[in-house]
């Protein structure tokens, strides 16, 4: 009889697939794993992620709310999570997300930045700055992350403040565009140039 590949082998080659953009083979794949483990958490999750990158927000809260479900859920599923839920503009939903992520890995950057993204569209302004201060001390290089934090900075009021954050966003990635527009609006605003 012909060798057959285990459903280990066949996770391998969707993976390969999916990370190589090839969405199509890699769901097929994925949806073959399911249709002999229909609980398999990590594979559901996986499908979330393709969804999240198509940016097919209520299939990626779906796909992804299911594996947690399952479990064991992991700080990944919990972030993918509250990505989707952040897009679909559902942000204290969102926040719940990356706090039960943060109460997994309370030190992963990912989850503090992106719970800070999800503040400052929340309006929860001084939270937001200090979760991006906290995501910005685990990685100090993240530009976005200084962009997050001089976001929430400038929304309070903050000017100085958020121009130092901006900056440093620029220093660290010249080509970070949303860093020199905010700037340009601050000085415009303060009337420096």
């Amino acid at each position: 009889p012909p060798h057959r590949l285990s459903e280990n082998q066949v996770l391998q080659v969707a993976v390969k697939h999916h990370k190589n953009g090839n969405l199509k083979d890699a769901k097929d794949l994925y949806r073959l794993i399911l249709s002999n483990s229909p609980r398999n958490a990590d594979v559901i999750h996986r499908l979330g992620t393709m969804a999240l990158q198509v940016e097919h927000y209520e299939k990626a809260e779906d796909y992804i709310g299911q594996a947690i479900k399952i479990g064991p859920a992991t700080a990944t599923m919990y972030i993918n999570f509250g990505t989707a839920l952040r897009n679909l503009e559902r942000y204290d939903d969102a926040i719940a997300a990356f706090d039960a992520a943060l109460k997994l890995e309370p030190m992963n950057a990912d989850a503090l930045f992106n719970k800070g993204r999800s503040l400052i569209s929340n309006k929860q302004l001084s939270e937001a700055i200090e979760v991006n201060s906290r995501a910005i001390e685990l990685n100090p290089t993240d530009a976005e992350a200084w962009v997050n934090l001089g976001a929430a900075q400038k929304a309070k009021g903050q000017r100085l403040e958020s121009l130092y954050s901006f900056d440093r966003a620029a220093r660290i990635d010249p080509d970070q565009n949303e860093a020199y527009h905010n700037m340009g609006t601050i000085l415009l605003e303060m009337r420096m140039i």
